[in-house]
């Protein structure tokens, strides 16, 4: 039977004639139906209490409560105005949801002044009773309303029933309106004057003073001459500078704790530098060289000469990398460079191969600091226009123990030409764990297989490719010499390639192959013919033995295989 929030259970008595165990069917119910029914009841009626009076403790963290009850089928839907209550496990940390029996988590709510409102952190604290009601009219998908339980209550409006106004004696001002006449009802407060706190819970009204007067500390009046406390300049302890004059195109500065000085002349569009304790602040104008506006610089010597065009150049100590971090909060930091294809000042639309951004690296040699050795560079593809604006980009790098820089990329849109990768050209594999890795294992005639009649045997095995996207393919050789001049009849030759041992493919797959030649008539030959077996795709997640495999059959005469095995990495 479902919870007695569904719509199965009626108020009317006689509508509760569902068929058992959903209800009670009059003149209708097998005795076998009567005990289902009963305990259906008891069931519905117990879930019910134990959400109304607190039998569970929340779970959950982090501003997800979770409530599990005993039963955990039910229910299997929230039910506009269904309380439920629970043990708090932790403090809340404002937003929080509660989700029921695994059902969707729905926001929790507090009454205010104006309304529901998403509770805050330490509304609820942890081991605290609270009791909520389910509303589908809250929010965007319905939520919870704190009914009881909650800590952090809103202040609502109070109105003392009293006929008449509220008296001081009983904490009101014997007034009907706000104003004046309500405080001048306090005892004290009907001279006129500045209220001052003399001690705990003792106040006075302290007279006005006389025109010109500033009130000084121990309530009295009196007059205050800037020239005579200050000795004509205004110190700093007192919120001047101490200073009769000062340096044109100069700042003032605190040389001590208590003093300030003038500092010398600032020089134009300069960098402003300070001077350490008590030193005066210099400037540095900007280098006319090379550009360098500002330098950021951690390490204990001065840096080296920066590139030309320098604008910001940074340092850190020495066996410390030198990072420049961004970061994003609800969105993505981006690193962006512009151009245009003239100046600043008449803006042009870029040409083709024009370099819109580039970003490269430059090491020290045994003499000195490098151009650049390897960079990514960011290229227009086409004159620009404001509806062509094609791009492409490259990656340079350096070959070992030159000097030559080259691309070793380029990356066009897919309608271009999309990836173009330089192929190897030193000679060698690449290493292991690259595209364009090579493996093979060859089998010489010295080192052949015999091959019974019709049965099938290992020619060739890489016992262990890395795991990765492979093309594998090989040749099988045929040893008929064996048996002698013209004494060996062969009727089909076969070959595969699989990741089973001793095993030729007998259906088609991306990670197989196989070849097969029947002979009618008999094949009688003393040569080695070849067989080659095409490509397969191997894919592994892990590292794995293939098989180059072969058959024979023949009437007479023996037969040995040999060959080759062959994978390159995609």
């Amino acid at each position: 039977m479902a919870d007695i929030s569904a719509a199965n259970w009626n108020e009317v008595d006689s509508s509760n004639n569902q068929t058992p165990p959903d209800g009670w069917p009059s003149a209708t119910m097998n005795p076998s139906q009567v005990e289902p029914a009963a305990r259906a009841i008891m069931g519905g009626v117990k879930r019910a209490w134990d959400r109304i009076n607190a039998t569970v403790t929340s779970g959950g963290s982090a501003g997800a409560y979770t409530y599990a009850p005993v039963n955990p089928s039910f229910p299997v839907a929230y039910v506009q105005g269904e309380i439920f209550a629970f043990k708090a496990n932790f403090t809340s940390i404002g937003g929080d949801t509660l989700a029921i029996a695994g059902l969707a988590a729905k926001p929790l709510y507090k009454p205010t002044n104006a309304g529901p409102a998403v509770i805050a952190a330490g509304d609820i604290q942890s081991s605290q009773i609270c009791q909520v009601v389910y509303d589908g009219n809250l929010g965007a998908s319905g939520g919870f309303n704190i009914i009881s339980g909650i800590a952090n209550l809103t202040t609502v409006n109070l109105q003392t029933s009293v006929s008449g106004v509220l008296s001081v004696a009983h904490g009101g001002t014997n007034a009907s309106a706000a104003g004046g006449a309500a405080l001048d009802n306090i005892s004290g407060f009907n001279t006129a004057g500045y209220v001052q706190r003399v001690s705990s819970a003792t106040y006075s009204i302290v007279a006005d003073g006389m025109s010109h007067q500033v009130l000084h500390g121990g309530g009295s009046w009196g007059q205050v001459d800037l020239v005579a406390d200050t000795a004509n300049n205004l110190p700093a302890t007192r919120g001047g500078t101490g200073l009769a004059s000062g340096n044109s195109g100069g700042i003032p500065y605190f040389n001590s704790t208590t003093t300030m000085a003038a500092s010398p002349l600032l020089a134009t569009n300069a960098i402003l530098r300070g001077g350490g304790a008590g030193g005066a602040p210099t400037s540095s104008p900007i280098s006319s060289d090379n550009g360098l506006i500002f330098t950021i610089n951690a390490n204990a010597t001065a840096l080296p000469t920066p590139n030309g065009g320098t604008l910001l150049q940074i340092g850190n100590s020495d066996n410390t990398q030198s990072v420049i971090e961004l970061d994003g909060f609800g969105n993505a930091p981006l690193i962006i460079g512009r151009r245009n294809g003239s100046f600043n000042s008449s803006p042009a639309p870029v040409a083709i191969g024009t370099t819109l951004m580039g970003m490269a690296g430059q090491g020290y040699g045994a003499t000195g600091y490098s151009p650049n050795r390897a960079s990514v560079a960011l290229f227009a593809s086409e004159p620009w226009s404001d509806t062509a604006q094609g791009t492409h980009c490259t990656i340079q790098t350096t070959s070992a123990g030159t000097l030559t820089t080259a691309v070793g990329a380029i990356f066009n849109a897919p309608g271009d030409g999309g990836a173009q990768l330089a192929g190897n050209t030193n000679g060698n594999s690449q290493p292991g764990g690259f595209i364009g890795e090579y493996v093979s294992v060859i089998v010489p005639i010295a080192s052949s297989v015999f091959a019974p009649n019709g049965i099938t045997v290992n020619v060739a095995e890489i016992v262990a490719l890395g795991a990765g996207d492979w093309d594998v393919w090989g040749e099988v050789w045929f040893d008929t010499s064996l048996g002698g001049p013209s004494s060996s009849n062969f009727t089909n030759f076969r070959a595969g390639i699989g990741l089973n041992s001793a095993t030729i493919p007998n259906n088609p797959s991306d990670d197989s192959a196989r070849v097969s030649i029947s002979f009618s008539p008999l094949l009688t030959s003393t040569q080695s013919p070849v067989l080659p077996v095409g490509t397969c795709r191997l894919l592994q997640s892990h590292p794995f033995a293939v098989f180059l495999c072969a058959a024979v059959g023949y009437t007479s005469g023996t037969t040995n295989v040999y060959g080759k095995l062959c994978a390159r990495r995609r």
